[in-house]
């Protein structure tokens, strides 16, 4: 009776375990894509509501809280992809990246804490995938945010959104949008939409940029 006892807590006490590190820091997800078929662009994930996904992977945030994510999806016409960062399990919070194509056109639209700022992204007009690199530094006053073509240039310096040396720079617009926004307080992220136009996800990451 107490060997029957024993094996049954230590099986337990291994399926307890086996979901500790769920959709934590610990693990960006590359591990697990042998693990389960629950993957979306190559990260494992969970519902976080309706067409909301949960990604496999939590932020620093707190002291040098910068990071690195990859996204790349298929974006077709009147198609449009929300993705969520520094956010709650719950997705209703943090930094909200909210990509739209229209007549051809790719729009991004960034908000934070009630400000938010859109902008074409004329690299992927006319163009079906969207693969970008983004760098989230969560640890200025106002949070500093920059967006690459994952393909071409990774500029990080003032007005480099003019001269594409960068995609986005948060601080090119400071004065005209970003100007006391704040951080966000979240340590998870994740995405709304259809999970099928997603082909790539990379993150988080050490940051690419230290400014």
């Amino acid at each position: 009776m107490k060997h029957l006892y024993t094996v049954t807590f230590l099986l337990f006490f291994s399926v307890f375990c086996s979901s500790c590190d769920e959709l934590t820091g610990g693990d960006t997800g590359a591990s697990l894509i042998d693990k389960t078929s629950d993957l979306i662009g190559g990260l494992d994930s969970v519902s976080a509501g309706e067409r909301k996904y949960l990604l496999n992977g939590s932020v620093s945030n707190g002291g040098n809280s910068g990071h690195y994510f990859r996204l790349k999806f298929k974006l077709p016409e009147e198609e449009s992809l929300s993705f969520y960062f520094f956010s709650s399990r719950s997705l209703d919070s943090g930094m909200k990246y909210f990509f739209e194509r229209v007549n051809g056109s790719v729009f991004l639209t960034i908000s934070l804490n009630g400000l938010e700022d859109r902008t074409e992204l004329v690299e992927f007009k006319e163009v079906d995938t969207v693969d970008v690199a983004i760098d989230i530094h969560n640890d200025h006053t106002d949070a500093h945010m920059l967006v690459w073509d994952y393909n071409g240039a990774r500029g990080d310096y003032e007005e480099c959104s003019f001269d594409g040396g960068c995609l986005y720079n948060t601080e090119d617009f400071a004065f005209d949008v970003w100007i006391g926004v704040g951080r966000a307080n979240g340590l998870f992220w994740g995405f709304e939409g259809d999970k099928s136009l997603i082909e790539l996800l990379e993150g988080p990451k050490d940051a690419i940029s230290n400014v």
